[in-house]
């Protein structure tokens, strides 16, 4: 099935952004109402972030953390849809995506396995693979009969990867993902939450394993008013990682060449 993806498909485009070297973590953007003329479609349109609270000027992690749709609508009309759609398809989304302002907040219709796969390219340092699901045959002689291709391709810089990632980090220590918290090991993720509460979404990882939960009725009817991603499917998400993670050890991402870290007031930006 093919749903709306929500928030959780902000992070391709801060990925977008942050490939323009245009922007960092810490860019400023501005959390207020206003009209668009989307350049795609003709119409008018006034983007409302959830909740319908504004919060001035912020910075993307910030605005990423808390989801802010404001910030993600004119992080996507200063770099152009196209560039966005780009992204998506070299990380894993192989469905056709709308040209639209609306695709910033997640308006195309994808299937959870690509969402899946797009975001494993970005906590494999940003090289894709095709899903596979069928390793290898072996004949009762214990002779490989076939063996799936595991080869992949570079698709991002390892240092866009990781700030993206990084910033998703800030999802679960501070934003709409800190039930995740409960896991205590490095996760990294984003819930999604369509209108209407129609389809509910997270997306989350370690070094090791991503997985991904979607929450919604077949016939595209509200879940109901308060049926967010953190609340209708994190806690299957944490269900099922509790069971898994501990086949993995315990381990932090770790940043590649090119990643500096530095201590930034969030209220000036020095």
């Amino acid at each position: 099935a093919r749903r709306q993806a929500g928030s959780t498909f902000k992070p391709f485009l801060y990925a977008a952004a942050f490939e323009t070297q245009k922007y960092t973590p810490v860019s400023w953007c501005l959390d207020a109402p206003r009209v668009y003329r989307d350049p795609w479609t003709g119409r008018a349109w006034k983007p409302e972030n959830f909740g319908g609270e504004f919060d001035g000027a912020i910075t993307l992690r910030e605005a990423l953390t808390r989801s802010k749709n404001l910030c993600s609508v004119e992080l996507a009309d200063a770099i152009g849809i196209p560039r966005l759609v780009d992204m998506a398809k070299r990380l894993g989304v192989a469905t056709a995506l709308p040209q639209t302002l609306a695709l910033s907040l997640g308006a195309g219709e994808v299937t959870l396995l690509e969402m899946v796969n797009a975001y494993a390219t970005l906590a494999a340092d940003g090289r894709r693979a095709e899903p596979t699901f069928i390793r290898k045959i072996v004949d009762a002689r214990g002779t490989t009969v076939a063996e799936a291709d595991r080869s992949s391709v570079a698709a991002l810089h390892a240092a866009v990867a990781y700030q993206t990632l990084d910033l998703m980090r800030s999802v679960v220590s501070d934003g709409t993902a800190r039930e995740v918290r409960s896991l205590d090991r490095p996760v990294v993720g984003k819930t999604g939450t369509t209108n209407d509460a129609r389809d509910a979404w997270f997306i989350g990882f370690t070094p090791d394993l991503v997985v991904g939960v979607w929450v919604g009725f077949d016939d595209n009817r509200p879940l109901g008013p308060k049926e967010t991603g953190g609340r209708a499917a994190i806690p299957i998400w944490l269900d099922f990682m509790r069971a898994t993670v501990d086949r993995f050890p315990s381990r932090d991402f770790t940043p590649p060449p090119g990643i500096l870290f530095a201590l930034v007031d969030p209220k000036t930006g020095k």
